[in-house]
């Protein structure tokens, strides 16, 4: 039936069976019953089919108030990567509703998800997701997420993922090139908004390369300059620094992220480090432990001008302190000789290396084979035999 007068109205059924619509030269395919009543029309497991879309719904639209309420399914949406990142999809703003929500086969950024679920609620631009669940073949996400027609979001999510492709995670919600490749698990709790960041993520990354040349290029720098390597060359090279795997803990707090046990394994060094990145002014400062993997012909025993360096009987060289302070990309690497490093965090240098503490308080211990007698233990043995005046 229709009405005409101060508001015109439409009220009946539509049945469709592969009705076919165009919007902007768009085929849209819509399959299903549609109810009109005078404010506003109901579908119930309405399809709605385009090139790269299926949806499905079952709710009511009021047309006045622009709002939907329902389910909403959509299988194959891919949400693309914006130059402004702070710039949300401008169809929101003119629609408001609430929804269960299920999206198939989403592809994020370029990531691929299976399968997510989440209570919307959208009001003129300003979306939130509670109780989302995100599935896909590396792992699960959980939590909440908001967004506001602004720019601005805020989330509290806990995931676990495993073997995931660590270079387009990093690539897809940065707007930098990946400054690491590899395979990598991790879980962990965030919660905060895109201008603070907070919480815990524990990683593990295997076969891959990191690829910043900054701060790997000042350490392999110091190395070489003082000779550390035999060949004279280092393992940095155009396609960057090949690493066996990485592990580490960080805790974030208003987007700096302090770390205390992480470690770098590669065929030619081993890296411990100890301290703090901003990711917001991106100035890192940290304590480093370094162990190349080389065998020296000639030992070495304590060179103060380098920082802290012990060898082995065999020559091999333990390890080597450095500190690291300033832009991630150019930053300060000088010597940390060992007695301005306090203690506690020289040990968990050491632990981290799974190398004994006691190099700490008696290297010569480690430094000395088992049998012989270091010059300062012959003065002492001297002393005691010298008879008394």
């Amino acid at each position: 039936t229709f009405g005409w007068g101060a508001d015109n109205s439409l009220t009946g059924l539509i049945e469709c069976r592969d009705a076919t619509l165009f919007m902007n030269r768009d085929p849209y395919t819509i399959n299903g019953v549609i109810s009109l009543n005078e404010d506003n029309l109901t579908a119930r497991n309405l399809d709605i089919k385009t090139k790269k879309l299926e949806t499905r719904l079952t709710g009511k639209y009021f047309y006045r108030k622009k709002t939907y309420y329902g389910t909403l399914l959509i299988d194959g949406l891919e949400i693309i990567k914006q130059e402004n990142m702070q710039q949300g999809p401008s169809f929101l703003n003119n629609f408001s509703g609430e929804a269960d929500l299920t999206l198939k086969n989403m592809k994020l950024y370029g990531l691929s998800t299976r399968t997510t679920t989440a209570k919307a609620v959208l009001d003129q631009g300003n979306l939130s997701l509670s109780r989302m669940t995100i599935t896909s073949d590396s792992g699960t996400l959980n939590g909440d997420f908001t967004y506001n027609r602004n720019g601005g979001t805020s989330f509290d999510l806990s995931g676990s993922f495993s073997n995931a492709d660590m270079a387009r995670a990093i690539e897809a919600f940065t707007n930098e090139k990946p400054i690491i490749e590899g395979s990598i698990d991790i879980d962990g709790h965030l919660w905060g908004t895109n201008q603070s960041i907070n919480g815990t993520i524990n990683l593990t990354a295997r076969k891959g390369r990191i690829v910043r040349y900054g701060l790997l290029s000042k350490i392999f720098g110091a190395l070489n300059v003082y000779k550390f390597f035999k060949t004279g060359e280092s393992v940095l090279t155009q396609e960057g620094f090949p690493y066996n795997y990485i592990t580490g803990t960080f805790n974030l707090a208003d987007s700096t992220a302090r770390f205390e046990d992480l470690y770098i394994d590669s065929n030619s060094l081993q890296f411990s480090a100890v301290g703090d990145y901003s990711f917001r002014t991106k100035q890192i400062d940290a304590l480093l432990g370094v162990q190349p993997l080389e065998t020296f012909d000639k030992t070495i025993s304590i060179i103060p001008l380098i920082g802290w360096v012990l060898t082995g009987p065999e020559g091999r060289l333990l390890v080597i302190s450095m500190k690291v302070k300033g832009d991630i990309d150019d930053p300060l690497v000088i010597p940390a000789p060992i007695d301005t490093v306090s203690k506690p965090v020289a040990g968990t240098l050491l632990r981290i290396l799974k190398l004994p503490v006691d190099l700490l308080t008696e290297p010569q211990k480690l430094i000395i084979p088992p049998g012989m007698t270091s010059p300062e233990q012959k003065g002492r043995k001297h002393e005691e035999k010298r008879p008394e005046p």
